[in-house]
């Protein structure tokens, strides 16, 4: 009997992440860019979840210098509407953020300490040659933070689903 593909066996919701990125995994198991022991683990699985993005992160870090961002040569059309509601729901998402402000492709948010008695401020430029892809650059007054990184990938990974599937809910 020839092997069966034991990755298969998994769905994307067991692994947190979108449809999308599962059958990029997949993909990338197939064509033997991701070992499948490091990809579908289940002691990895039952202890680290995919953090936001990690899954196109883990296949670039396998394939090398030849990894094909699939978000880079699509016809990608999220409206100014559309990345408001994602900046919105990513900011429900994020506890530590005091206010915030989308000026076109660029998102400036002021985030509150640990202690809740100090703010500062962050920048997040979303503008990727003119397009929204999900990739952004983060300026932050405080770069050692970790809200910054949480709030930026979340956003990224509401783009990316809403390119991939059409909506990010």
């Amino acid at each position: 009997m020839s092997r069966v593909r034991r990755y298969f066996d998994y769905n994307h919701n067991e692994l947190g992440i979108t449809k999308a990125e599962y059958h990029r995994l997949c993909k990338a198991v197939e064509d033997g860019i991701v070992p499948e022991g490091i990809a579908f683990k289940r002691g990895n699985l039952n202890q680290y979840r995919y953090e936001p993005g990690s899954v196109d992160s883990l296949i670039r870090a396998w394939s090398g210098s030849s990894y094909i961002d699939p978000f880079k040569n699509r016809d990608i059309n999220i409206s100014q509407h559309d990345f408001e509601d994602i900046i919105r729901d990513a900011v429900s998402m994020t506890s530590s953020i005091k206010n915030y402000e989308v000026d076109g492709m660029t998102v400036y948010v002021k985030f509150l300490s640990n202690s809740k008695k100090q703010s500062w401020s962050a920048e997040f430029d979303f503008n990727d040659n003119g397009i929204i892809t999900g990739c952004f650059k983060c300026y932050s007054t405080y770069p050692e933070a970790k809200a910054p990184r949480w709030f930026g990938e979340n956003v990224s990974l509401l783009i990316r689903r809403m390119i991939d599937e059409g909506d990010y809910s």
